[in-house]
């Protein structure tokens, strides 16, 4: 990458870092120099920003960077209280004072994040770990080893779907009119207009819990407060639930009519039947 246009002051041959974070909606470019600075066209801003050291191992799962970075800027606003429901690609560029070229250093993706009352330290997976770590195997197991809805289960979720509406809300626990049993929709889906989802903890009557905030929903309640119904007077936000699994055959079988995909091996014996130990 040229930067032709650059005038860095500093010692000769220093070298410095550029860092780019990638969300499906925006771009997001800081430099470990002390002011900001242009290259190709774009804009570089200074932030005291940092990273481990990149190292080379046999193993590339173990290739992880940690990027640390101080809050208070609008990547950093993305994770106040959320964990984005989007991927975040991260590239660093290195070059060195008094030259015009700066070179990719090294590829990767945001996996998970630590926040402390100042910082935040991302822990990032090289770009190559996408296209060489092994996936999960199948497991030989008495309950389904199948996601719901996904590959091996074969439901289109769509077929399953209820209409609801927010009703009102308190922590992660909303209240989401109904007529289903208690623990219809444990292990399910809650779908938001805006297409985010979290997964249904648990339920009892008309109330859900979700695994974690959603952003999207925090937003609206921003406007009439926790635990207050929506109700005719706000307008109820509609939403999509989709009922959940517990994964044993019967249930496949009586409430998706899908036994013939169920992933479990129902009649494997608690027993070695070679020697006697437990193979539970």
């Amino acid at each position: 990458m040229a930067y032709s246009d650059l005038e860095i002051s500093g010692e000769s041959g220093k070298p410095f870092f550029l860092y780019e974070f990638s969300t499906p909606d925006a771009t997001y470019r800081f430099t470990s120099l002390t002011q900001a600075h242009t290259v190709n066209s774009e804009l570089w801003n200074p932030y005291p920003i940092k990273h481990s050291a990149v190292k080379q191992t046999n193993e590339i799962s173990k290739n992880t960077v940690k990027i640390t970075m101080p809050l208070g800027n609008e990547l950093t606003d993305l994770f106040k209280g959320y964990v984005p429901d989007f991927i975040i690609t991260a590239n660093i560029y290195r070059g060195h004072i008094g030259e015009t070229e700066t070179e990719l250093y090294w590829k990767g993706r945001l996996t998970t994040h630590d926040l402390s009352d100042k910082n935040i330290s991302f822990s990032c997976d090289s770009v190559f770990t996408s296209l060489k770590r092994y996936g999960i195997r199948d497991r030989y197991t008495k309950s389904c080893r199948h996601t719901l809805y996904a590959r091996g289960c074969n439901l289109d979720r769509n077929n399953f779907s209820y209409a609801s509406y927010v009703g009102a809300v308190s922590g992660l626990s909303i209240v989401l009119p109904n007529s289903e049993v208690d623990g219809f929709f444990t292990g399910g889906i809650l779908e938001f207009e805006d297409g985010s989802s979290r997964f249904i903890h648990s339920q009892s009557g008309d109330v859900c819990t979700i695994n974690r905030k959603s952003e999207y929903l925090d937003d609206i309640i921003q406007t009439v407060g926790y635990g207050l119904s929506y109700g005719e007077v706000y307008g109820a936000q509609p939403v999509k639930i989709y009922p959940g699994c517990d994964k044993t055959l019967v249930t496949c079988n009586s409430k998706f009519n899908n036994k013939l995909n169920n992933g479990g091996f129902k009649w494997i014996p608690s027993t070695n039947p070679m020697g006697g130990s437990s193979i539970v």
